[in-house]
């Protein structure tokens, strides 16, 4: 009985776990600007921007769209730690939705093909 109850806290850890790596992950997907105003400001991560950039200082943006990477070696990086506890909730929330989700399904799936198969 004792490790029934150990598994919602090694579910959670678990799907903590996945969604720190997930939101951590999300700060290589590029951004792109379309001024020189918004490479001033370019906010990075996912879903709610948690490192913000100005690339102005090191480079010179061209007057049409360009897409640029975080590399905190080149450029100084902000954060907002609040921001980033957002994300983490944000992405942890969705991934016990779908868990939850799939558990019930395969439940009621496993329900019915147990009931149907007896009869």
């Amino acid at each position: 009985m004792s490790e029934l109850r150990r598994l919602p806290f090694v579910r959670t850890l678990f799907l903590g776990a996945v969604s720190f790596v997930l939101v951590v992950a999300s700060l290589a997907l590029d951004q792109t600007a379309h001024s020189r105003s918004e490479a001033q400001h370019l906010g990075f991560g996912y879903p709610v921007h948690f490192a913000s950039a100005d690339f102005t200082i090191y480079y010179t943006p061209p007057p049409y769209a360009q897409t640029y990477r975080l590399n905190p070696w080149e450029i100084p990086v902000g954060g907002n730690p609040l921001a980033f506890l957002v994300s983490w909730l944000l992405v942890y929330a969705a991934l016990l939705a779908g868990w939850l989700l799939v558990r019930s399904t395969f439940r009621r799936v496993l329900r019915t093909w147990r009931a149907g198969g007896s009869t």
